[in-house]
């Protein structure tokens, strides 16, 4: 059984690895590997430093550069990810038959791509953080989750009263 340090360490490892862009398969074997070795060292009496040093973030970045970049894995995930995101933003106007690519759609696109920043940031560096920490966890997600619907309400506010000039109309 490994102690919670060692835990937390292994949970950072993962995100930080999913974040550098590492395959799947490295990181399983990665974390593998480094959780039977603590739980060896721990047994042993010894802590998670005894394994990982006194700074476990060099650690981390040395495991990163040691395995190479996921590339086929980025070249399908980046795509697919922008296209979800157009056809979400799309589905609704689409099926009432009032789809319209205008400006007000295109600079749409900032609040999107900042909602996937902070959202990200959320999941692989504060998450992490406090994953033993449940009543933590859930007051960040809702002050995060308040703030970015905060600024969509308001975006969108900035947005109405400007002239929506349709560049495509499509009517179903």
């Amino acid at each position: 059984m490994l102690s919670a340090k060692s835990e937390q360490f292994l949970i950072e490892l993962r995100m930080y690895l999913v974040q550098r862009g590492k395959s799947d398969e490295d990181i399983n074997e990665v974390i593998d590997e480094l959780e039977s070795h603590l739980i060896e060292s721990e047994k042993n009496g010894k802590s998670v430093e005894s394994i990982v040093g006194k700074d476990p973030k060099q650690y981390m970045k040395s495991i990163g550069a040691t395995l190479p970049v996921a590339v086929k894995e980025l070249a399908v995930l980046i795509p697919a990810t922008v296209l979800v995101i157009l056809a979400y933003l799309a589905y609704v106007p689409a099926l009432s038959g009032d789809f319209k690519l205008s400006q007000t759609v295109l600079w749409g696109i900032i609040p999107v791509v900042l909602s996937l920043a902070i959202y990200s940031s959320l999941i692989f560096k504060v998450f992490p953080k406090y994953h033993d920490k449940p009543v933590k966890l859930g007051v960040i997600a809702v002050a995060v989750s308040t703030l970015v619907i905060g600024f969509w309400v308001a975006f969108y506010l900035w947005m109405v009263p400007e002239t929506a000039s349709a560049y495509f109309y499509g009517h179903g």
